[in-house]
């Protein structure tokens, strides 16, 4: 307390004795503080990211044996402000299979979803390949990383890398295609990031580990 106290008095007679121009020594030395907290604090959440993305990633690893895949292509997501909760992307021949990975003490599995990989010729086989559309469709597959699916009912190629829900493919962003559109025009950008109550209490489900089982 003495300690605390002294340090108290000392700032507060320094105001009355330095020149208002002058640096307040302990104001920098307050800033300082908040400085060494913040870059501990960085280093701690990035160690801990780390720790958390492999030990995800041996768990996404044995969904896929678990169910006779190889995954030729893995990638995790962590879900929204945490990391306990991953979307797991993998490729298995042409389709992409998303599933929720919940790693605390150990890792539990949130049931996902499977989408077939957009493919012209499956997709979209009358879409002119020198059109504009075609052109922006390789420049989001470039944005995306490749890992592009196609909803037919809205004519919509996605990103399924990204979802409001992690063990869903429901995208965030796509573009829609017209087929019946002139080659020189561009295909349009689409955005749907909306989360009502029965999503939200889906999300909670599976960050408290409700709605996840153990592989």
């Amino acid at each position: 307390m003495r300690g605390l106290l002294g340090i108290n008095i000392h700032c507060r007679s320094a105001l009355y004795i330095t020149d208002r121009n002058s640096p307040n020594t302990c104001d920098n030395n307050k800033k300082k503080d908040f400085s060494f907290i913040a870059i501990g604090w960085i280093v701690f959440y990035l160690s801990l990211g780390f720790v958390q993305y492999e030990r995800t990633h041996t768990a996404a690893m044995q969904l896929a044996d678990s169910r006779g895949h190889d995954a030729e292509r893995l990638t995790l997501k962590p879900s929204f402000g945490n990391l306990i909760l991953w979307k797991s992307i993998y490729q298995h021949d042409d389709v992409y299979f998303v599933d929720a990975i919940r790693t605390v003490y150990s890792s539990t599995w949130c049931s996902g979803e499977s989408i077939r990989k957009f493919d012209y010729e499956y997709h979209l086989p009358s879409l002119d390949k020198n059109s504009q559309q075609a052109r922006d469709i390789e420049r989001f597959r470039w944005f995306s990383q490749d890992y592009l699916g196609y909803n037919e009912e809205d004519r919509l190629v996605t990103d399924i890398r990204y979802s409001m829900l992690p063990n869903q493919i429901t995208p965030m962003w796509g573009i829609v295609i017209d087929k019946n559109q002139n080659v020189d025009k561009h295909a349009s950008w689409w955005t749907g990031r909306s989360l009502d109550q029965n999503q939200l209490d889906l999300f909670k489900g599976m960050l408290s580990g409700k709605k996840c089982q153990d592989l």
